[in-house]
């Protein structure tokens, strides 16, 4: 009987271990205040400081703050027109389809950055770009 007890114990600690280790080995929550949540479903990677770099550039040029959100590396966009390189939809999730430059990734993440503070300080993402601060803070705009 005992022996059939550990056999139990040992078997729920193996199944244990084994669950806790599922997920996305690119996943990276962030410090638990920031919000700010980072995984690659198929983009290009990146690392998650670029994604806290950018976050904290856009919050400092808008003046706006807000808790951070999800943000996807991903192969296609499906929640916005074809041929972008970034969305930010309504439902709190930034995708972008990364490019090699770092600069690019720094800019797209950044562009999107700015509709989701718009949208959460404003209730507006301004979609068509109307907003001041694109024309302050975006880089998209702008090559290099």
């Amino acid at each position: 009987m005992l022996k059939q007890q550990y056999k139990t114990l040992l078997i729920v600690g193996i199944a244990t271990l084994l669950l806790s280790a599922c997920g996305d080995a690119n996943e990276n929550n962030g410090p638990p205040a920031s919000g700010l949540w980072y995984a690659n479903r198929g983009g290009t990677e990146m690392s998650y400081s670029l994604v806290e770099e950018a976050f904290a550039s856009a919050k400092a040029c808008t003046g706006l703050d807000a808790p951070g959100t999800k943000v996807l590396t991903v192969s296609s966009i499906k929640s916005c027109a074809p041929g972008v390189d970034g969305c930010y939809s309504d439902n709190g999730v930034i995708e972008i389809i990364t490019p090699e430059s770092e600069w690019a990734k720094n800019a797209i993440l950044e562009h999107e950055f700015i509709h989701y503070l718009l949208h959460v300080n404003t209730g507006n993402m301004y979609p068509n770009h109307d907003h001041d601060a694109f024309l302050r803070c975006d880089q998209t705009s702008t090559t290099q």
